[in-house]
């Protein structure tokens, strides 16, 4: 019975085997689509903003007129011209069952261009969109049915697409792998550091860090990251081929954390309904702000897009509180779809927050004597000072007088000596803990032509669900307005940026409860704002209800702050100049 079970197991492999080989050979049978050239001018899944290119390009020299191919069997399913768009575009039914799309050709096969033109004439518009039946115009491999051209959008070139059975657009170099020549690995431009939690900062900045290179398919990272927080990674990087100076999209990619493999991503295929995820899947803020186009190597919770394998949502996010605190490495291996492999590497250091501040500080005959609390017991302390040019210096001579632990509190007594030339001075000090993770740093500063005026409110942005808020608080040693909002806002976050300028970032959830507070240092009156989430529709109306806006389910890929303001006065942004008036008032939706 068991011999009779192993056989049966035998001949069904057999058969599966049989079945893939005949795929395979099928596969590799098809034909080049076009006599113009085997280069491309844009590869599968390329960004497009809003949307996934859904083809390779084929280079055509800028010329039209080049004979396009039936690469199978089968028969013209549809037509479609158009003056937008893919132009003139041919649709083939392969006997395998899948689709062909050849688009922006400059004309049809003689026999087919004159059945077109016909039904265009009688209609008398250009634009046609035809359905045709299997017996209508069958073709056979390798028989003509166009000329490439430039109709539609772009110069010309060859839009070559491949979709399955159900209609889904699928990458065509698996077809054509001894055809295209590829031995150039992709190359890495720059990198992006992004917080993702108004906890996260990179370096102990809670903003973007952005890293440029010169073009390369290696890059090491030498120095040691610090980053609190989630924090995300996100490169703008290029394949190449031999023969064109394209920049194409990458294949696949894989990213470890130390030894743990948390990412993959392979371009095989995608849906149609889903194309717009590309938002996700790329650096959309990014691409805003005119930095180019990065590609986001984590995955955030909305993305449903089918190239992840069983890569979890929020996976491939540096998270400082879930992992050990110290030294890890981040290894990204970046693949084309030949072979050829670019590599990136990171060292960072997982840093959970721990209070570090100050209670007191006196200056006597040139030397600083401070008291630095810490929450955490520390292994060394590092000072810099800040020179008359800006640079900081490391300062190695210090004593420490005294060190107290008292109610879970580490107090630590310094004396350092400071330049007796210099009365302006600025000290900026980091804790060390031993496994290395260090405190956000804590300056302390003298300027002798320090004005004495109010803090100054310099930021307050809504930011997702959360808000930034920067003060400016010029007066030596005085950080009572920041302790004071920071003991408000629960759940806030401060970051000391400089000498006297300090960013606090809070939930939204703490901004209801403190309205009033921020309203009394904020230069302007705040306005009407709401929280929408991704799972419940909102509305948000003006104060004179004569304006309101809906939010359906789903119009944010997270839960997202919305503000409304109204202005009746000139000085509004968008306001129409003299002589003209308007007769309503003006809203900014924000």
């Amino acid at each position: 019975m068991n011999s009779g079970f192993q056989l049966k197991r035998k001949i069904l492999l057999f058969i599966a085997l049989l079945f893939l080989f005949v795929d395979f050979s099928r596969a590799q049978n098809y034909l080049w689509p076009t006599s113009a050239s085997t280069l491309m001018t844009s590869s599968f899944c390329e960004f497009r903003p809003r949307h996934y290119h859904a083809a390779i390009d084929i280079k055509t020299w800028n010329r039209t007129g080049y004979k396009v191919f039936a690469i199978a069997d089968g028969y013209v399913m549809r037509v479609r011209v158009s003056a937008f768009g893919y132009g003139k575009a041919l649709y083939l039914k392969l006997k395998d069952g899948n689709i062909v799309v050849y688009a922006h050709l400059e004309r049809f096969s003689p026999l087919l261009e004159k059945y077109v033109n016909k039904i265009r004439l009688a209609r008398q518009q250009y634009r046609v969109d035809l359905h045709l039946k299997p017996h209508q115009f069958p073709v056979k491999r390798g028989q003509l049915i166009g000329f490439t051209g430039k109709t539609g959008i772009g110069v010309p070139h060859l839009h070559f697409e491949l979709r399955n059975l159900k209609n889904e657009p699928i990458n065509p170099l698996p077809f054509y792998r001894a055809t295209i020549r590829d031995q150039l690995p992709p190359l890495i431009y720059e990198a992006a550091l992004i917080p993702l939690s108004p906890q996260a900062s990179i370096n102990f900045v809670p903003d973007t860090l952005l890293l440029g290179f010169r073009p390369q398919s290696e890059i090491n990272l030498s120095d040691t990251v610090y980053i609190t927080g989630k924090v995300g990674l996100a490169l703008k990087i290029f394949d190449r081929a031999n023969g064109a100076r394209n920049h194409f999209s990458f294949y696949s990619a894989n990213l470890w954390i130390d030894d743990s493999l948390l990412y993959q991503i392979k371009y095989d295929s995608f849906s149609y309904s889903e194309t717009r995820l590309i938002e996700l899947d790329k650096n959309f803020s990014l691409y805003r702000k005119g930095k180019g186009i990065f590609h986001n190597f984590f995955k955030h919770p909305a993305n449903t897009l089918p190239f992840y394998n069983n890569t979890k949502f929020e996976a491939g996010i540096l998270d400082a509180d879930q992992l050990p605190p110290g030294l890890h490495q981040l290894s990204l291996q970046i693949n084309d779809f030949f072979g050829n492999t670019a590599t990136f590497r990171l060292n960072f250091m997982a840093n959970p927050l721990f209070r570090f501040t100050y209670d007191q500080w006196k200056l006597n005959e040139g030397e600083l004597f401070i008291r630095l609390i810490s929450a955490e017991k520390l292994s060394r302390i590092l000072i810099e000072q800040q020179s008359g040019r800006g640079d900081w210096v490391s300062l190695s001579t210090y004593q420490i007088l005294s060190v107290l632990n008292y109610k879970n509190q580490y107090y630590y007594s310094l004396s350092i000596p400071l330049n007796p030339d210099s009365e302006d001075w600025v000290l900026k000090f980091v804790g060390v803990k031993r496994d290395g993770s260090s405190s956000r740093p804590l300056f302390v500063f003298n300027r002798s032509e320090a004005l004495d005026i109010s803090p100054q409110v310099s930021e307050f942005i809504p930011l997702k669900n959360w808000f930034k808020l920067v003060i400016q608080n010029p007066e030596p040693g005085s950080t009572a307005i920041v302790k004071t909002l920071s003991k408000s806002l629960k759940g806030s976050v401060v970051f000391p940026l400089a000498p006297g300028i300090f960013q606090i970032n809070f939930p939204w959830h703490s901004f209801l409860k403190t309205q009033s507070v921020l309203e009394g240092i904020l230069p302007k009156p705040l306005p009407r704002m709401t929280l929408v989430s991704p799972s419940r529709a909102g509305t948000l109306s003006s104060p004179d209800q004569r304006f309101e806006a809906l939010f359906p389910v789903k119009s944010f890929y997270d839960s997202t702050i919305v503000s409304l303001e109204i202005a009746n006065d000139s000085s509004f942004p968008g306001d129409v100049p003299p002589p003209y008036r308007r007769l309503g008032s003006i809203y900014r939706l924000q």
